[in-house]
């Protein structure tokens, strides 16, 4: 009996101890499961309050952002308001619209409308010179470089254009001791004392190429200083009246005038250098780096010397390639320090990357880079003075023969592209974002061709449009990325009216109102009629 009650004993014990193992095992799985719980919800917990914060860091930084917008439109609208208010004052003062008379046929004319004894000032805002004829233009009232000077110059198309940098003996004929602020005609309006000339500085090798004459006005003193100098110097421009009417300054200031040759090539006092073999006639662009853009953009308001210029072909760059020739394999009248001069060749790879072709003047090769890339470019404009048996050249980039066709539309040498159907001639404006007044200045300036150019009407763009067309749903010959086309009609109801314009959307054809200072995919065509 003892020894059964000691095993039952024994039993209930060990039953006892495995109860409490699973027991105490089940507590442990428990509180595992609760603080892996706990745990969890910690991280949830952590994870929501750090997406929390990180919600309201980005909500803050565009309500910032917003703010910051809000502010700088307004400074923006303040400042364009002061400066319409200044503008505004200054077209009451002086009678005449001086900051659109480059641009806008309206404000050109002949009326004198402030004389000063011997000079008098027309409403366009060029000033004669009573005695010897000579027209003049002020340029942009801010410092100024040599090149920059150059280029505007040659892009003025005030009055009928044909304007260019004075000479020298010209800009003395300016200089009168006591005469207004500066020495001169009060009806030049400038702050600054020393005027560019055209004239080249002297000196051995880069010194002449990188120095010009001045005409400082505080002392009427001619002064050699650095072309990219740009303090206190200001632009100006000249042109002279017809033969009949003016007695000019000096004949060395005649544009047609030779004043330079090496042989073969002969320059003239314009600027412009002739090639005496094939009769090609050529202007160096601005001597900075240039992207193809750009340089298309300079060589289309070209006006020197009458116009009619554009991008050189590949064969005509290479006709001025002359292995050790100047310091760029080139005649040294062509005053450069790029060794890749772009051609007016585009090529689209893979739809995506447009690429132009360029000489390398190091080695007389051709090669294609993307018009973006200005890295030691530069621009030239060429034009042809052909005459039957002279230039072979020239009859092949006769500005007027096809050089491609779709069917309808052909393409010329000059870049101008023809409607057969309706004898609408266009031309593609800069191939980035573009606003609707600077594509009004950009055809207003256009001389590609003989000129004549104007912004488009929305139904003669409609005519453009065609389903599938190209990359654009146009002819492939107008090279544009964008997909909205300004027109010159402009829309809306009060302020609106004035502040909108009207475009052509190239994805569907249909016609968009948009602000017009929303540059935004949109590019600027020039047409004209030659019926």
């Amino acid at each position: 009996a003892a020894q059964i009650a000691r095993a039952k004993a024994e039993e209930e014990r060990i039953k006892a101890e495995q109860v409490a193992r699973v027991k105490a095992e089940e507590e442990r799985i428990k509180a595992e499961r609760t603080a892996k719980a706990i745990a969890e919800e910690r991280e949830r917990a952590k994870a929501a309050q750090i997406a929390k914060a990180r919600a309201e860091a980005e909500e803050a930084a565009r309500e910032k952002a917003k703010a910051e917008d809000t502010e700088r439109a307004k400074a923006e609208q303040t400042a364009k308001a002061r400066a319409e208010a200044i503008a505004k004052g200054e077209a009451q003062k002086h009678e005449f619209k001086v900051t659109t008379a480059a641009i806008d046929p309206a404000m050109t004319g002949t009326k004198v409308i402030a004389p000063d004894g011997r000079f008098e000032k027309l409403v366009s805002g060029v000033v004669r010179d009573t005695q010897n004829g000579l027209e003049w233009y002020a340029g942009p009232d801010k410092n100024m470089g040599w090149g920059d000077v150059k280029q505007w110059a040659a892009g003025l198309r005030v009055d009928g254009g044909g304007w260019r940098m004075p000479a020298i003996a010209e800009l003395k004929s300016l200089y009168r001791k006591g005469a207004g602020s500066r020495n001169m005609t009060p009806l030049l309006e400038t702050t600054g004392w020393r005027v560019w000339s055209v004239e080249a500085g002297a000196g051995p090798g880069g010194i002449a190429e990188s120095t010009g004459w001045v005409l400082d006005f505080d002392d009427g003193r001619e002064i050699q200083d650095r072309r990219d100098n740009s303090i206190s110097k200001r632009g100006f421009a000249v042109r002279s009246m017809s033969e009949s009417a003016t007695t000019a300054i000096s004949p060395a200031a005649a544009g047609v005038k030779i004043i330079a040759s090496d042989s073969r090539f002969e320059k003239r006092a314009s600027g412009v250098v002739r090639d005496t073999q094939n009769g090609l006639e050529w202007y160096a662009g601005p001597d900075k780096d240039t992207g193809w853009d750009d340089a298309k953009i300079w060589v289309a308001g070209l006006m020197i010397d009458g116009g009619g210029w554009r991008m050189p072909a590949i064969d005509e760059l290479k006709s001025l390639y002359r292995k050790g020739s100047g310091s760029r394999n080139m005649t040294q009248l062509m005053e450069k320090t790029g060794w890749l001069v772009w051609t007016g060749k585009t090529a689209a790879i893979a739809s995506i990357d447009t690429r132009s072709s360029a000489l390398d003047f190091d080695d007389g090769t051709e090669v294609a880079d993307r018009q973006g890339n200005s890295n030691f470019k530069r621009g030239f404009a060429v034009r042809s003075t052909f005459k039957p048996g002279t230039s072979e050249i020239d009859k092949q980039v006769s500005a007027t023969k096809a050089v491609a066709s779709d069917g309808r539309f052909e393409k010329r040498a000059s870049g101008v592209v023809r409607d057969t159907q309706n004898g609408l001639e266009w031309y593609a404006g800069p191939d980035k974002n573009t606003n609707w007044d600077d594509a009004k200045q950009w055809a207003a300036g256009l001389s590609v061709d003989g000129g004549d150019w104007r912004m488009p009407a929305i139904r003669e763009l409609k005519g453009l449009y065609r389903k599938g067309a190209g990359l654009r749903n146009m002819t492939p010959l107008l090279e544009t990325t964008g997909w909205l086309i300004w027109s010159g009609e402009t829309g809306g109801l009060g302020t609106v009216a004035g502040n909108s314009g009207w475009a052509l959307d190239f994805d569907n054809g249909g016609e968009l109102l948009e602000r017009r200072d929303n540059s935004i995919y949109k590019r600027g065509f020039a047409v004209r009629s030659r019926k």
